[in-house]
């Protein structure tokens, strides 16, 4: 599964897209909280579940369930502190990805099947 590039018009467009490509979606609130009981366990690539859920809540962000053997870099780079040269300095590799809604990026890997360390600040 390859996550489509780019910026969607709105979050149901980016919904429907990624969850063409294979990828399990779910909505969140503004805040990033899930609006499904089961949060990411009720994530789900059904374009009429993702339009229902997006038709019951007005303001509503795409939230995806990551698959097996993929990590998501999270660059905050409207941030003055990851500024190009900040994050040229990881040296990450040429990578798929999206913009977020404050102009960060998002960068999709593979891995080589050994689940990577996670958590803010850390690669």
């Amino acid at each position: 599964m390859t996550p489509p590039s780019g910026v969607e018009a709105t979050p149901l467009a980016a919904a429907l897209r990624f969850a063409g490509r294979g990828f399990a979606i779910f909505p969140c609130t503004l805040d990033k909280k899930p609006l499904t009981a089961g949060g990411f366990k009720a994530a789900t690539t059904d374009p009429q579940q993702i339009k229902l859920w997006w038709a019951q809540h007005r303001q509503v962000l795409m939230a995806m369930a990551i698959p097996p053997g993929c990590v998501v870099v999270d660059l905050d780079t409207y941030k003055p502190e990851y500024d190009a040269d900040a994050v040229a300095a990881l040296h990450l590799p040429d990578a798929d990805g999206q913009t977020t809604q404050h102009g960060g990026r998002q960068l999709f890997y593979r891995t080589d099947g050994r689940e990577p360390r996670q958590g803010a600040g850390s690669i």
